[in-house]
């Protein structure tokens, strides 16, 4: 139920992504399913799988957030600074006709809606920084071996939290639906393949889902 979504790119080194992109109102259920799986079609038409080079890499993943309707590459020019990014911009200069940078280096914030896509560390751990809701895609070198896991499920800390969803959806607490038939937590931080993804969205796709303080979970339709 959040609305700040982050998506990270993963390559081999599972710990910091390639590349990222944050997107401001897009962390709803229905709408983080299909961004994700909008990617994950995307690598497995293109067959897009890693090389091995950091830097070839990043710009595979770059290249596919770029995909996301308006997102752009919205970095500082401060974000520029180990030797690893550097060579990375020289990379982009060459690959991207990049020629100026200020054609394609924004300030954070500008492009917060349409999606803000970061390549530099300082910049991707920003954007992570800022989420409430996470899907993350891992590449590999074969495309069988590309996994996902995604995390877009809101959390109330305590009952102040839990009447404000209902207050801003309009409902009793009577109204709003107990999930029961499906088990929520062995959707949630694990690794899954394309099948597995697809299973997942197919059972709570057209409900924002969030739980409670005490640990149970509910669905609120989101026609």
């Amino acid at each position: 139920m959040g609305q700040r979504l982050v998506v990270n790119i993963y390559g081999e080194d599972k710990e910091t992504p390639l590349s990222n992109i944050y997107l401001h109102w897009s962390g709803f259920t229905n709408e983080s399913l299909d961004i994700t799986e909008g990617l994950l079609e995307m690598i497995k038409e293109e067959n897009i799988c890693l090389t091995g080079d950091i830097v070839r890499d990043k710009l595979k993943a770059f290249k596919l957030l770029k995909n996301i309707e308006d997102a752009k590459l919205v970095e500082e020019k401060c974000n520029f600074e180990n030797q690893e990014d550097i060579e990375l911009l020289e990379y982009l200069k060459k690959e991207l006709d990049f020629k100026e940078k200020d054609d394609m280096i924004f300030e954070r914030g500008a492009n917060r809606s349409d999606g803000m896509i970061c390549l530099t560390t300082k910049g991707i751990e920003n954007n992570i920084d800022e989420l409430e809701v996470r899907a993350d895609i891992y590449l590999a070198k074969n495309i069988q071996d590309v996994r996902v896991s995604w995390d877009c499920l809101y959390i109330c800390e305590d009952e102040d939290e839990y009447e404000d969803v209902l207050d801003e959806y309009e409902l009793n607490e009577d109204e709003v639906e107990r999930i029961e038939d499906i088990n929520i937590e062995s959707l949630l931080h694990r690794s899954v393949d394309f099948n597995t993804f697809k299973i997942i969205k197919n059972a709570i796709y057209d409900v924002d889902v969030f739980k409670n303080k005490d640990n149970i979970y509910y669905a609120i339709s989101s026609d």
